[in-house]
């Protein structure tokens, strides 16, 4: 962005700053807006699809929320969507797991909504694609990634037993 601001004629870290670079510049820009532009419609998309799942009554009691249930055997539980998340529990999960297991997954679930994970985490994995290209980026997302998810276990443990959330977790897996 200084170089497009900057212009073709401008100076940075002591170097001219000639066409070629203006030109890089804005190539780059015009990518990250593009792949900005992807991951949006991208995110629109599946929240308008989970907003369309019929409803779990058994988690919504336990979540105290809604809960979205996806026709599939596998286990899987997340939230889908940016600022404001839809919880989403397959079917698979709620066949497997009991009341107290299905309780604290969900428990889990919940702390990356109080922490807009999904929101920053879009705006993160955005980043990630467009810097792709520089060095540490995918093992730093992926420590990122890892420090989310002992978050949202930290969080959860204050409201169900660890060794349960652990338990569940590790079903989940």
């Amino acid at each position: 962005i200084a170089v497009v601001f900057m212009g073709p004629q401008g100076q940075m870290l002591g170097f001219q700053a000639g066409w070629f670079s203006y030109i890089i510049a804005i190539a780059f820009l015009i990518y990250a807006v593009i792949w900005g532009c992807i991951l949006i419609a991208q995110g629109l998309r599946a929240v308008r699809k989970v907003s369309s799942y019929p409803r779990s009554e058994l988690a919504s009691q336990l979540a105290g929320q809604t809960v979205r249930a996806i026709d599939t055997p596998q286990i899987l539980a997340a939230q889908v969507g940016f600022w404001q998340p839809h919880l989403v529990v397959s079917e698979g999960m709620l066949q497997k797991l009991d009341r107290e297991h299905l309780h604290a997954v969900l428990k889990h679930e919940q702390a990356h909504d109080c922490y807009r994970d999904t929101f920053w985490f879009f705006a993160l994995g955005y980043i990630k694609q467009v810097t792709a290209w520089l060095p540490n980026t995918n093992a730093l997302w992926q420590e990122l990634l890892l420090l989310r998810e002992i978050r949202a276990d930290h969080w959860a443990a204050q409201y169900v037993d660890r060794l349960l959330l652990a338990e569940a977790l590790l079903w989940s897996v």
